[in-house]
């Protein structure tokens, strides 16, 4: 699953001019099997003996992974105004216009730490700017920039506390995203990060079954975002 965000005008929270709608999914969401569902609900236990497999595959979605993220350089974005360490697999960040850029390339391979099971696929990711309001509060930023990407009724935003005050604020997210006209379920990491009178965000994505191998990768790239002032120099 991936999405694609309306461009933001960098004077208004992404949002307000309303939102996105998502790319299609190369894989579409499981067929009904007529009855699988309930089948599912009545064997017993199965969906416990899936989760305590020792099938590779089973192993894999469960693993935790170690963050695997670019140490040698981190990549320039919004003319050198920020800087990021990408996830394994992720060459650069593509501006769009200069408030929104997209990940390249589109869809990556990343990484994984079971044996035997590819590496997990980072599906979208997307970052960019808008005016800051010192006034605004971060979880109302976040709607908003959740909203603009184009996530879809009943995705479920588990949201940290925000930190900082002021022009010197932050917020993270982990998203559920539901399955939804095609495309399977998926998570997502979100950050807001204020500096320099402007709110910055980054989102990466991939299908449900590759959160755990990725979420620290998402979370070291999103927290690496270093804001240095666009007019110095």
């Amino acid at each position: 699953m991936g999405c694609k965000p309306a461009t933001p005008d960098g004077t208004t929270p992404p949002g307000e001019d309303g939102a996105a709608k998502t790319a299609a999914s190369d894989d579409g969401a499981a067929a009904d099997d007529g009855g699988s569902k309930q089948a599912a609900a009545d064997d017993g236990g199965s969906k416990q003996a899936a989760a305590n497999s020792n099938d590779p595959y089973a192993v894999a979605v469960r693993t935790e992974c170690p963050a695997d993220v670019n140490q040698d350089m981190p990549t320039s974005v919004f003319n050198d105004a920020v800087l990021i360490r990408l996830p394994k697999g992720v060459e650069a960040f593509v501006e769009q216009n200069p408030f929104f850029a997209t990940m390249n390339p589109s869809k990556t391979d990343s990484t994984g730490c079971v044996e035997g099971v590819p590496p997990a696929t980072i599906t979208f990711g997307a970052m960019g700017y808008f005016q800051d309001d010192p006034e605004m509060e971060m979880a109302q930023y976040l709607k908003d920039t959740v909203e603009s990407l184009g996530y879809p009724e009943g995705t479920t935003v588990n949201a940290g506390a925000a930190k900082g005050k002021g022009s010197k604020r932050s917020i993270t997210a982990d998203l559920e995203v539901p399955a939804a006209e095609g495309k399977g379920e998926a998570r997502a990491f979100v950050m807001l990060k204020a500096s320099h009178e402007r709110m910055h965000w980054v989102v990466y994505e991939c299908e449900t079954p590759a959160w755990n191998a990725l979420k620290a990768t998402f979370k070291a790239s999103a927290k690496s975002m270093l804001l240095l002032n666009p007019d110095a120099g």
